[in-house]
């Protein structure tokens, strides 16, 4: 493991109060949203994301697909992380899968999803964003799937790059929301040494309890740490503004 000399760690810039109206406006936002689409926020995902392919195909602007973690989903939970990046100038679609299900079936399913898109919006190449679980899902796809064929950039966010021990709160935290961590490990196990995508960032969450930096090593992988914890990094505009800097090159 690299020792705290060796850590790349990102220094944000001093705008404590402009990040926590931010994180405010997250809540709001989803909030706001879920009520005002009650019982079909899904289609109003689905639309925006059609929407948002069609101008990706007319501008030939990139693609960039999400994927959230564990007890998140694509429809209801993700709508302000899309009007964040939009501010931004950036268009991000998400994909969503079901936790529950291994590895192997959750990341098939984002190929047939991600395939679809690509044919949508006439890219051969993606970008691809994992938070937590997620980022096992991005990885799974890129070394199992041939997908590393397709991606250009791949960001992960607290994800794990070896097996997940029982003295880890991630595995008992995939066990009791009705994850298959044991099936789980042996896929990680497989790809572990394996990161076939040169453009691989991997941010790191320095007061991460669920997934501690001291025994879930990364290598051969790009590597930035931030404060903070596992909470939603989905919401967290310091982290999304890690994600944004290295989309544009500028990290």
């Amino acid at each position: 493991m690299k020792n705290k000399k060796q850590r790349e760690i990102y220094k944000y810039s001093k705008r404590d109060r402009e990040l926590y109206k931010e994180m405010i406006e997250f809540q709001t936002s989803n909030m706001v949203f879920y009520l005002s689409n009650l019982g079909r926020t899904k289609e109003k995902i689905d639309e925006i994301n059609m929407t948002n392919l069609d101008e990706i195909k007319e501008k030939g602007l990139e693609l960039n697909i999400f994927l959230h973690g564990i007890l998140q989903n694509y429809h209801s939970f993700l709508m302000s992380t899309i009007k964040w990046f939009e501010k931004k100038g950036t268009i991000i679609i998400p994909v969503g899968y079901n936790f529950r299900e291994d590895l192997d079936l959750s990341s098939k399913y984002v190929k047939q999803t991600v395939d679809s898109f690509m044919q949508i919006s006439n890219k051969s190449k993606i970008n691809i964003i994992g938070v937590s679980y997620g980022g096992l899902v991005c990885r799974y796809y890129a070394e199992e799937l041939n997908g590393k064929e397709f991606i250009d950039k791949l960001i992960t966010v607290g994800t794990p790059y070896c097996p997940v021990s029982k003295n880890n709160l991630a595995y008992w935290f995939s066990k009791f929301t009705g994850g298959n961590p044991d099936i789980d490990n042996k896929y990680i196990e497989s790809m572990k040494k394996i990161n076939s995508v040169k453009n691989h960032l991997a941010i790191r969450l320095l007061d991460d309890l669920i997934m501690p930096i001291d025994k879930i090593e990364c290598d051969n992988v790009r590597e930035v740490f931030v404060r903070g914890g596992h909470h939603p990094s989905s919401h967290h505009p310091e982290r999304l503004e890690v994600i944004l800097k290295y989309l544009n090159e500028e990290l």
